[in-house]
């Protein structure tokens, strides 16, 4: 089943890199941030909302770039941080479904054979889908996101970690 499951593991340590470059580069965004540059539809509505903002920001709109950079910027990255998993259990269950279905028909062709061999089917079924594949897809996600992380790494640090 592992053999079988590896591209479906290697798109999931993709996603992984992925997301790690995507914190990267909204961290990034953050620390560049200016509600000058901030675009809109029409350029009324663009003036109205700058007015609004200094009107809140005592006249500054330097200290609401500073607000968003020193208290909005730590509270997005903590949330995405945060995350014991990148995918929620329920979507790793719905990448399992053939899985699912393998283990219920080998379950089915051994009726036939003692209780003790069933039961022993059925527990083993049973963990492999509902923990051992959403564990390995987690697994392969942070592997990911940490050779993402490790590969934008450089000089004697990088040296460190890959150690």
């Amino acid at each position: 089943a592992v053999l079988i499951g590896l591209p479906i593991f290697a798109l999931q340590a993709w996603m992984g890199s992925t997301f790690a470059d995507v914190c990267t580069e909204l961290e990034k965004q953050f620390e560049n941030f200016d509600v000058r540059d901030a675009a809109a539809s029409f350029e009324s509505d663009r003036i109205s909302i700058l007015a609004g903002i200094e009107k809140l920001f005592d006249d500054s709109l330097d200290n609401f770039n500073t607000a968003v950079r020193t208290i909005l910027k730590p509270a997005a990255m903590r949330s995405l941080s945060a995350q014991r998993a990148m995918a929620p259990y329920k979507a790793m269950l719905w990448q399992a479904l053939p899985t699912i279905l393998c283990v219920l028909s080998g379950c089915s062709n051994t009726m036939h054979l003692p209780l003790w061999y069933r039961v022993l089917m059925y527990a083993f079924g049973g963990t492999t889908v509902l923990c051992i594949l959403p564990l390995l897809s987690a697994a392969a996600m942070e592997l990911g996101r940490r050779c993402a992380i490790f590969a934008r790494l450089d000089g004697a640090w990088a040296a460190v970690v890959h150690v």
